[in-house]
């Protein structure tokens, strides 16, 4: 049986704008493309393993002020 995909709705409900998402998805793909290891059952594709590590808590945005 084939893995649902991600849905947006269900991601921005875990952060709270686009642009936090982009960001964050963008910083974890780099992360494991340098070898970091996949927090969610790796997918054929780096940012679909991300989206799965969003959706499923197992990465959030954490807000830096400064």
């Amino acid at each position: 049986m084939k893995n649902p995909k991600v849905r947006t709705q269900d991601l921005l409900e875990k952060v709270d704008s686009q642009f936090k998402l982009v960001t964050m998805a963008a910083k974890r793909v780099k992360a494991l493309s340098h070898g970091a290891q996949p927090l969610a059952a790796k997918k054929a594709k780096l940012i679909d393993t991300v989206l799965e590590e969003i959706v499923t808590d197992k990465i959030t945005y954490e807000n830096e002020k400064k």
